[in-house]
């Protein structure tokens, strides 16, 4: 009867368990069975079972010919997938039987029959010598790189109908990766880059570059078909032609380069965009996209193209970190696209200092046709985006921490749809940031949103020349803080927010900047106070939200001018409403103070009978004063304080002037006097 075992776990001393292993030992060594079953009922092999999964592995790797013996001269066979010449019938036999003592010896003279026979378990035909020739051959050939050889040998066909026939070099040709071009032995993967830059152009194929790590110690450039004589006239059509696209897996593709570049600007990817060929050549149809490029070499730059730009040209989904900048193209037009890029300076950004984060266009301001969306900059010493391009489109853009201005545009046409600035490292002291959120220079602009966090040092929150700048809305955050003017405008320019957030006269200690010599005006939403209104020589209608911060000790008002030299004025309805719970007052009155020393200066006050009877005291008088050197027609006001739900004006503002409505004090007075010309009035109800 045979022994049962028991279940116990190993290792197991049992008596029973011993003498069922000692069965299993005998069986594993001398069964012809390939495999025995222990204990547990798991399967294992027996040597047998070994010795035939090692000679179905031998057998994969192909027959090895045996060369100067034969079964007539002699030989040692030492693998199963060693074959051995038979003179007497010209075929080649292997050995399928034991190889117990490590080897099976021929002796000379000797036949497949008289050594072990014929059949299995012993010896087997494999062939004659013609056919293991061919068969030698045609594995060689399978192995073979060489043209028409390897995958060329090896058909493929789609599951379905109506399909072709392929070979699977055809198929394999479809794609190239970076690690075709890569010869062993290459320093780094400079040279592969510019080998599969130039294929991808010539034949329009981008190249896939896995995730990695490749150093390269040069640029590397991008070329378009036009590089060279082509044959076909067709393809030289300016915006057909193919260039250089590398596509990598993600930003864990990473491209980095590790010297100074030969070429003039020291660029990770260099494109020279002169059309002047032969070799270096590149502007059309060229991609980099899904990587990251990273070059800490002095005044490096990430993405690079002469003043010629680039066309029909794609930069997508990017990590960048350099020295110099991050992008930087030529005046390039028709279909070209910078989006998800990041362009960000080293964490030690005083040993690894990034310039600037984008330039695109050149002064003359050429280019066209450029869409930019989702892109940011971070901590960079200069100026974050400097954008010159006409009819061209921008979409998200963002900008942390940058030394110079946030976003500049030269000669820039098109709709921007949000602009995001952050100084979040600049809290205490003065900001080493310039102040300035976006500088515009010939341009017009129509901008959908901006936002802006931190704090703006003395300067100008936005800088215009010969500009016309419209944004629907501003947002900035409670914890901003402005140190210096919300404008400059110079040379006609043109500013008109629709909306800003908290905007008060008192955040901005220096008024807008406004041009002397030609016709510059701002205007700042329903929350903009009409100081920031105006344009010279013009007469400007709205309603605007006036300054409320008015002390509860003695105050005036700033109606217009009495002097030839500034001219200004207002002819509306001015309406105050105080809502404190000890004191409810409302005063709606007409005013008109048209100042002009040449004829005369009109100044007319109106209380309503409609204001109540705190209301109808608010105004008291009309007096006349110099307030930053310019002679002003003032109405006193009560001592009451702030008119805490709004002092409002809806009516004609006449000429430009920052301090129009104005609260001041009599220490901000000189020559201070009750005026003789001013009329006030209280209207009587019938």
């Amino acid at each position: 009867m045979a022994t049962q075992p028991t279940n116990l776990p190993v290792p197991s001393e049992s008596a029973r368990d011993l003498k069922f292993n000692a069965g299993k030992i005998d069986e594993f060594v001398t069964s012809p069975e390939q495999k025995y079953i222990d204990r547990f009922g798991d399967e294992h092999y027996t040597i047998e079972g070994i010795n035939n999964l090692a000679q179905q592995v031998m057998n994969s790797f192909g027959y090895i010919t045996l060369t100067d013996v034969s079964f007539t001269i002699g030989a040692t066979i030492t693998k199963p997938n060693e074959v051995l010449f038979n003179e007497a019938n010209g075929e080649y036999y292997k050995w399928t039987g034991s190889f117990a003592s490590g080897h099976k010896v021929v002796p000379p003279n000797s036949t497949p029959e008289s050594t072990g026979g014929i059949g299995a378990g012993a010896w087997l035909s494999v062939g004659d010598a013609t056919a293991l020739s061919v068969l030698n051959e045609f594995k060689e050939d399978l192995a073979s790189p060489d043209n028409g050889k390897g995958d060329a040998l090896i058909g493929v066909k789609q599951p379905y109908d109506n399909t072709a026939a392929r070979t699977q070099h055809d198929k394999n040709a479809e794609t190239l990766s970076i690690l075709d071009f890569y010869i062993p032995n290459q320093p780094d993967w400079t040279q592969a880059f510019k080998n599969a830059a130039r294929v991808s152009a010539d034949i329009g194929k981008s190249i896939f570059v896995p995730a990695g790590i490749y150093l390269v110690s040069d640029s590397i450039p991008l070329y378009d078909q036009g590089h060279g004589t082509l044959p076909d006239p067709d393809i030289q059509s300016y915006y057909k032609g193919n260039g250089t696209q590398f596509i990598g897996e993600g930003r864990k593709t990473i491209i980095r380069k590790t010297a100074v570049s030969t070429k003039d600007v020291n660029a990770v990817f260099y494109i020279n965009s002169t059309n002047v060929p032969p070799t270096e050549n590149g502007k059309r149809g060229m991609a980099i996209k899904n990587m990251s490029i990273l070059d800490l070499t002095e005044e490096s730059v990430g993405i690079y193209s002469t003043s010629g730009g680039v066309v029909c040209s794609h930069f997508e989904n990017l990590f960048i970190m350099a020295r110099r900048v991050g992008v930087w193209l030529g005046d390039s037009f028709v279909d070209v696209t910078l989006i998800g890029i990041i362009v960000q300076s080293h964490d030690d950004n005083v040993t690894y200092p990034l310039g600037y984060g984008f330039r695109l266009g050149t002064s003359a301001g050429i280019g066209t046709s450029i869409t930019i969306d989702r892109c940011h900059v971070g901590a960079v010493t200069a100026d974050g985006y400097d954008i010159h391009s006409q009819y061209s489109k921008i979409g998200v853009l963002s900008c942390d921490n940058a030394g110079g201005v946030a976003y500049v545009f030269n000669k820039f046409r098109g709709h921007i749809q949000t602009l995001g600035g952050e100084w979040l490292d600049s809290w205490s002291g003065n900001p080493a940031q310039n102040g300035t959120y976006l500088k515009a220079t010939e341009s017009q602009i129509s901008i959908g949103f901006c936002s802006m966090l931190g704090k703006y040092s003395n300067s100008y929150l936005f800088d215009l020349t010969s500009s016309t700048i419209k944004i629907d809305q501003v947002n900035a955050t409670d914890n901003s803080v402005f140190l210096g003017s919300p404008a400059r405008l110079r040379a006609s320019s043109l500013l008109d927010i629709g909306y800003f957030t908290q905007y008060k006269y008192e955040q901005f200690p220096n008024p807008i900047d406004y041009d002397a010599t030609t016709n510059c005006f701002a205007t700042i939403g329903n929350l903009g106070g009409t100081q920031y209104r105006g344009r010279e020589g013009k007469s400007i209608y709205g309603s605007f939200t006036l300054p409320t911060n008015q002390p509860a000790s003695e105050c005036y008002r700033v109606m217009g001018t009495k002097s030839t030299a500034a001219q200004s004025g207002c002819a509306g309805t001015l309406t105050s409403i105080r809502g404190d719970t000890g004191s409810r007052s409302t005063l709606v009155m007409d005013v008109v103070c048209n100042g002009n020393g040449n004829i005369g200066t009109s100044a007319i006050a109106i209380k309503k009978a409609v204001s109540d009877p705190v209301g109808l005291a608010s105004y008291t008088g009309w007096y006349e004063g110099v307030v930053g050197g310019t002679l002003y027609m003032l109405l006193k006001m009560d001592a009451v304080g702030v008119r805490n739900l709004g002092t409002f004006f809806s009516g004609v503002t006449i000429g430009r002037d920052p301090n129009l409505f104005r609260i001041v004090g009599p220490s901000e007075i000189s020559g201070l006097v009750s005026s003789t010309i001013g009329v006030m009035k209280t209207e009587s109800a019938s």
